[in-house]
C-alpha cells in the first residue's frame, strides 16, 4: 500500500520555526543594503508589510517587476532575495532541536493519520487499511513545499527499519526519500509566480532567463 502526505509551511511553524513571510520580511528589511545596488533598496522600500503568506509576496514581486529598468536589475534583486531567504531558513532550521521523542511521534502519525480525524472519516480509512492488513511494508511518500529539510532531520533521529504499531498490528513503514517540490535552501529553490501574465513587465515576460527563474511551472 502507498500512502502520500503533503507538507506545507504549517509543518515548520508547528515545529516552532519562524518561517512565515512576515518573519522573513522583518529580517530582510533590516539587512544592510550595498550602496552600489540601489535596486535592492528600492524593493525594500516598496515591500508591503500587509502580506501574510508567501504567495502574497510572490504576487507582489511579480507586480513589482514593472519597476525594473533592465534584466541586470531584476537579476540583482531576485538573487538577493533568494540568497537571503535561503540563509534565513537555514538559520531557523539549524537552531531547532530535532528531538528523538518528537520524531517518533511523527512516525506514529505517518502510520495512523486517521486517529486525528472525525469518527466517520476515521472508520472509513481504518476499513480501507484492513484490506491491506497482510501486506507489508506499507510505503509512505512525503512531498513537501518547504525549503527546509526539517522532515529529513527528524527522520534521521530514528531507526526506520523498526516496525511500528498500526491499529494494534506491527507494520513495517517504508518511508521513501522526501520530495521537495520547490527545492531546498541549498538546491533549486523555486520562488515566483504561477504564470507569465503575473509578471507586470512585458519585456521581462519575453526573457528566457526571467521565465525560467520566476515562473514556477518553468522552474519545476
Amino acid at each position: 500500500m502507498n500512502i502520500t502526505f503533503l507538507f506545507g509551511n504549517g509543518f515548520d511553524l508547528q515545529l516552532g520555526m519562524k518561517t512565515r513571510y512576515s518573519h522573513f520580511y522583518n529580517y530582510y528589511k533590516k539587512l544592510p543594503t550595498p550602496e552600489n545596488k540601489p535596486a535592492i533598496k528600492e524593493l525594500k522600500d516598496k515591500l508591503s508589510d500587509d502580506d501574510n503568506n508567501w504567495s502574497d509576496f510572490e504576487l507582489e514581486f511579480g507586480s513589482y517587476c514593472k519597476e525594473f529598468i533592465s534584466i541586470e536589475d531584476f537579476e540583482t534583486v531576485f538573487d538577493d532575495v533568494s540568497t537571503e531567504l535561503a540563509k534565513y531558513i537555514s538559520q531557523k532550521q539549524n537552531r531547532f532541536n530535532f528531538d528523538v521523542d518528537f520524531a517518533l511521534s511523527i512516525i506514529q502519525c505517518l502510520g495512523s493519520p486517521e486517529k486525528f480525524l472525525q469518527r466517520a472519516d476515521r472508520e472509513k480509512i481504518e476499513g480501507f487499511k484492513k484490506n491491506w492488513a497482510n501486506h507489508s511494508p506499507w510505503y509512505t511518500n512525503l512531498i513537501t513545499f518547504n525549503y527546509s529539510t526539517s522532515l529529513e532531520n527528524l527522520l534521521k533521529k530514528i531507526n526506520l527499519s523498526n516496525n511500528i504499531s498500526v491499529q494494534g498490528v506491527q507494520k513495517q513503514l517504508k518511508i521513501n526519500p522526501v520530495i521537495h517540490i520547490h527545492g531546498t535552501t541549498s538546491e533549486y529553490m523555486v520562488l515566483g509566480v504561477n504564470e507569465i501574465s503575473q509578471i507586470s513587465n512585458t519585456k521581462l515576460r519575453e526573457n528566457p532567463y526571467v521565465i525560467s527563474a520566476l515562473v514556477k511551472p518553468e522552474c519545476n
